[in-house]
């Protein structure tokens, strides 16, 4: 049975200005303007959103008329410094991102989550470890749910702008809320799961460095990495 992904329809989205009408191969970012955009994008959610196959006969990876929501976190420490991670090239899942450095943690809401924030906190258990002081701290408590008030005294999440890129295959089928993660301690520790060979390494890059790493080809990133550099780390550091 294919996996499944939460959707919302393209027009609803459209209709209440997430994103413009025409958009074909081009890019944009939207700076959410508070919690009330984001209330607004989690009330369409629950309203119009609905769960649809990746794969098979109804595959949604190819129908631009919904649009499957990202949330995209991104670490940032207080130095500015923020974390890269590159994608596995042999076996990732999702071939038109085989091989790419992003600095995105998060995937699809899932039938079982019960919001958008619910599944961000879900993947971000699953994707990144932490550690304090050296020591790991686990975020699942013994019913196997996710400890949210847990993790929020370690990192704090704020969503900050609306994700759009119609520049390549991937981008014209999912809208992403961008969010930015910051440590609460210093002595907190973050690094990608391997999930498999799915991802191969994690590293933290200043803004520096990490232009100076595409420019020189070293690294190839996915389109939301540059959108999201530019607009919130990059200004950031001016």
């Amino acid at each position: 049975m294919a996996k499944l992904a939460f959707v919302i329809p393209r027009k609803v989205l459209i209709d209440s200005d997430f994103i413009p009408e025409d958009i074909s191969g081009k890019s944009m970012y939207t700076k959410l303007r508070g919690l009330k955009d984001l209330e607004k994008l989690s009330m369409l959610a629950q309203n119009y959103g609905l769960s649809r196959e990746r794969g098979g006969a109804n595959d949604v990876e190819h129908d631009a008329s919904v649009q499957q929501l990202i949330v995209y976190g991104f670490i940032q420490l207080h130095d500015g410094r923020f974390m890269l991670y590159q994608r596995g090239a042999d076996n990732y899942t999702e071939s038109r991102l085989a091989g790419k450095v992003s600095l995105g943690i998060g995937g699809h809401m899932e039938p079982t989550d019960s919001s958008l924030m619910d599944s961000f906190y879900r993947e971000l258990e699953e994707e990144i470890a932490i550690e304090v002081d050296g020591k790991p701290v686990g975020f699942r408590k013994p019913d196997g749910t996710i400890d949210v008030a847990l993790m929020q005294q370690y990192i704090t999440v704020e969503p900050v702008g609306i994700i759009k890129d119609e520049r390549e295959e991937v981008g014209i089928v999912h809208l992403g809320i961008a969010c930015r993660l910051t440590p609460i301690k210093d002595n907190l520790n973050a690094t990608i799961q391997p999930e498999d060979g799915q991802n191969v390494r994690s590293f933290f890059v200043t803004p520096k460095e990490y232009i100076a790493l595409t420019k020189s080809g070293e690294i190839v990133t996915e389109g939301w990495t540059d959108i999201v550099f530019r607009e919130e780390i990059l200004n950031r550091s001016n």
